[in-house]
This record gives C-alpha cells, sequence and structure tokens, in this order.
C-alpha cells in the first residue's frame, strides 16, 4: 500500500459534508429551496426537509407503494434536521406547510359540521343507558344503536401536531382515520420520545405508536386508568428539528435506541455557513409559492375515496429496487458488528421506495406509476446525502466530534507517511496533539494495522465528563 496517496475517506484536515442534491426534484421545487435559501440564509437541507416532509403529510394517509403483491410500503417518512442555534431551522415550518395547515382546518370544520348531529344523537343515548329506568334489552338495543352511528361518523382528516406526548399521537390517529403527523421545530418531542420527559415520574414511554405507525402495523396503546386505543393500520408521518444535544437524545442511549427509531429517520444535516449577506436577501417570487399551494392543494385532493391508491413500480423499476436492496444487504453485512449503522442500511431499501413514491407525486400529482427514473433518483439522493448524513448523526452523539476526529486521523496519516508503517507510538503520539481522549488503544490501532476492514469504530472520552461516544467512519487505510 502507497501511504503517500492521499486516501479516499476525505481530506480529513477538513469533514466535507455533502450538499442536497437539489437537482432530484422537480425545476420549480428546487427553485423554490433556492430562493428561500436567498431570502433569509437557511440552509437548502432545512428548506428541502421541510418541503418533502410537507407532499409526504399530504398524502401520507392514503397513498401505499405496491412492491408485490405481497410488499407494500406505506409512504410514511421521519425526518430529522440539526443544527446549530441560529440556522433558522425553524423558519421553513413557518412557510412551507401552512398551505397544509389552512386546508386540514377548513375541511375538518366541513366535517365537524356533518358529524355533529350524530355525535349528539350518541350522546343522547348514552344519557339514556346510564338512566336507572333503562332496562338490558334496551341497553343492549342502546349498544348497536351507538354502534352504527359512530360508523357513519365522518373521521377527520389528519391535523399536523406541532408538539404532543405519545399519547396525544395515538389519540390524534384515533379521531383522524389512524392517521397523525407532527411537525416539531423544538425538542418537546424528541424528548417524549426519548423519554426525558418522563423520567421525574420514573414511568418510560411507550413508542409502539411511532415504530408501528412507521410501518402501518396493528397497535394497541394501553393507558392507566383508560380506555385502550386499539389502531389496526396507523401511519405516523414526523418531521422535526434540534440541536446536536437534540440528536444526542435522540441515539446515544434509551429504548427509543434499542428499539430501531433513528434507523427510521431521514437526516439534515448541513454545513455551518457565515457567508450570507442579509443586505441581499431577495423575496420569493410570488408566483413560485402560489405552484407551491397549489401543488399542496391538488395532493391533499387527490384520490379522497374508500379505495386507497397504490403506487406501482414498473418493471424496470422493480429491477433496480432489487439490485439495491442486495446493495444494501451486502453493506450490512459488511457492518455486521456496528450495530446503530447497520440497523439504519437494512432499512434503506424500503426508505428508498417511499422517498421514490414523493419524488413521484411531487413531480405529477396524478401519476400512478413509479418508474426507473424514479428509483434511480431516490437511489442517488441516499448513496450521496442520506447515507453520509447517517455516518454524520452516529458521529456527532451530541457534539460535533467528527471534524475532530477527521483531524486526528490526519495525524495519524501524517506520521505514518513520515515512518512508512502505523504503530502503536504513532497512534500515541497523535493522541497527546488531540483534544479527545481514545478509550481503546490496542482496537484503534487493530483497525489501522489491518485495511481490509473498509469501516472503522473508535471510541473516544470527553475527559471533562467521563462520557463515551463512538464514531464509526470508513477507514483511511481500506485497500479496495
Amino acid at each position: 500500500m502507497n501511504t503517500n496517496q492521499t486516501p479516499e475517506w476525505r481530506n480529513v484536515s477538513k469533514v466535507i459534508r455533502p450538499e442536497f442534491p437539489v437537482d432530484i426534484l422537480p425545476e420549480k421545487i428546487g427553485e423554490l429551496c433556492y430562493q428561500y435559501h436567498e431570502s433569509c440564509g437557511c440552509a437548502i437541507d432545512f428548506a428541502a426537509c421541510v418541503i418533502i416532509s410537507t407532499v409526504t403529510a399530504a398524502v401520507f394517509d392514503r397513498f401505499t407503494v405496491e412492491i408485490t403483491d405481497n410488499h407494500k410500503q406505506p409512504l410514511t417518512l421521519f425526518s430529522f434536521a440539526i443544527g446549530d442555534s441560529g440556522d433558522n431551522k425553524s423558519g421553513p415550518f413557518k412557510l412551507f406547510p401552512r398551505s397544509l395547515f389552512r386546508l386540514l382546518n377548513e375541511e375538518n370544520r366541513k366535517r365537524e359540521q356533518d358529524n355533529h348531529e350524530i355525535e349528539e344523537r350518541i350522546s343522547e343515548l348514552k344519557k339514556l343507558m346510564k338512566n336507572k329506568n333503562t332496562d338490558d334489552n334496551r341497553r343492549e338495543e342502546l349498544v348497536k344503536e351507538i354502534r352504527s352511528l359512530k360508523q357513519n361518523l365522518k373521521p377527520y382528516y389528519p391535523y399536523i401536531l406541532t408538539d404532543a406526548t405519545l399519547e396525544a399521537v395515538a389519540m390524534e390517529a384515533k379521531q383522524c382515520g389512524e392517521c397523525a403527523s407532527v411537525f416539531s421545530s423544538e425538542s418537546t418531542f424528541v424528548n417524549a420520545i426519548a423519554g426525558t420527559s418522563y423520567n421525574q415520574r420514573g414511568n418510560t414511554p411507550n413508542i409502539d405508536i411511532i415504530l408501528h405507525g412507521y410501518d402501518a402495523e396493528y397497535t394497541a396503546v394501553s393507558r392507566v386508568g383508560k380506555e385502550r386505543i386499539v389502531l389496526d393500520s396507523p401511519r405516523i408521518c414526523i418531521c422535526i428539528a434540534g440541536q446536536k444535544v437534540t440528536l444526542d437524545t435522540l441515539t446515544r442511549v434509551g429504548q427509543q435506541v434499542e428499539r430501531g427509531f433513528p434507523n427510521r429517520c431521514l437526516f439534515y444535516i448541513p454545513e455551518r455557513t457565515y457567508d450570507h449577506d442579509a443586505t441581499k436577501e431577495k423575496p420569493i417570487e410570488q408566483n413560485l409559492l402560489s405552484k407551491w399551494e397549489e401543488l399542496i392543494k391538488q395532493l391533499f385532493l387527490s384520490e379522497r375515496g374508500t379505495i386507497k391508491p397504490c403506487l406501482r413500480l414498473s418493471k424496470e423499476a422493480l429491477r433496480r429496487y432489487q439490485q439495491y436492496r442486495n446493495e444494501c444487504n451486502a453493506n450490512a453485512e459488511k457492518l455486521r458488528h456496528y450495530g446503530e449503522i447497520k440497523g439504519w442500511i437494512s432499512k434503506q431499501p424500503d426508505k428508498m421506495i417511499r422517498f421514490a413514491g414523493i419524488l413521484l407525486l411531487m413531480n405529477n400529482p396524478k401519476a400512478r406509476v413509479i418508474t426507473e427514473e424514479y428509483v434511480k433518483k431516490a437511489v442517488r439522493y441516499f448513496d450521496e446525502y442520506a447515507l453520509e448524513m447517517a455516518y454524520i448523526a452516529y458521529g456527532i452523539k451530541g457534539q460535533d466530534l467528527t471534524e475532530q476526529q477527521a483531524r486526528f486521523m490526519q495525524r495519524i496519516i501524517d506520521i505514518q507517511n513520515k515512518k512508512g508503517r502505523c504503530t502503536k507510538g504513532a497512534l500515541k503520539e497523535a493522541c497527546k496533539h488531540n483534544s479527545q481522549d481514545i478509550a481503546d488503544f490496542d482496537k484503534v490501532f487493530a483497525y489501522l494495522a489491518h485495511p481490509d476492514n473498509d469501516y472503522v469504530r473508535t471510541e473516544i472520552v470527553k475527559p471533562e465528563t467521563g462520557k463515551k461516544y463512538e464514531l464509526i467512519h470508513r477507514n483511511p487505510y481500506y485497500n479496495q
């Protein structure tokens, strides 16, 4: 191996994060992302995250991707935007979902009027049931009549919750056709999932509604002293934003990690830039915003009937999807010792095909066949962006340790280039100048000394707190 070559992993003196591939989006949507960035300096990644999630929230309660007769995927996505304070992460949450908020409120007001008479009648019958003069036979008749009336109630469209407890999400799904969506630019919802808001009471949150809602699987949510919430095929759509410490809460410890919640997330973690000139800000063209509102309305009203529409794959798209599954399985097998990132990759094919369905509807709301073009775009998004973001997400762990680790790896490379080989002495010499201590020299040395391993798992310790973090990154010494 020629140690004088720059490693393919990165020129690691600076971690370069990939840019969101805007060209996979329809032209008008891509232009909207750019113009929003120019209007306020918000990262394009954040705008794209909320735009994609808003499109998902407009259709997820109905559409399904039918891969084969026995393999279907609901059109649900979990998105997580991560940035520093002052990055304007919450800005897109105020603008892009607004048209969907308005549509949901208008349609639900109509349904409320339609359901009012039925709900009043149900209330009267319940009072009769409680009456002491009502005999058992009459009570049975009243129960049947109430059940019949409840079947005539029109379910409400799923409101977008801006913050909620897990129980509130389950209640919302029960009232809104077993669907609920959460758009939160604060950390409260993440705390609910991680259980940090429950610790004072000594309780563990029940995240079944979230995990089962991702895959539209049966779930029953038990509540202390209250009626159990039973959902046959719930669907949950989530878009949240937070700082890196929020990511630490989500990915470090707890049942949400053990049960794979982060593995279901698409991460958006752009590089922070300081070159935005506020004096050159331009307003977004009204024409683009009008086109956006028109698209959301078209998607929201599309095929609202008793039969839920399916998106099917063309033969070429199905073949490419199957190839991609094999590629991801091979990649996950390489990473079998790395539980976290392996779990994320294992769910990559299904996330990809859902993303391809969203791209299709975003481009043409009337289309019902996912062609190879959209699968290729989705594959490109995952290979060039989403997978890299997952590596960064699992590496940050509440601090921007990725860049520090990269500098450390650069020192290792520099020392090895001088000495011609990696030694434990070289490793310890590099550690002297590193702000983080390496916890297990033997483990790190084993990877650096064996270039057959194309991924490195490094454990580091923050000296001031004693907390341990694990970083997963590509081995700069890997021989392909």
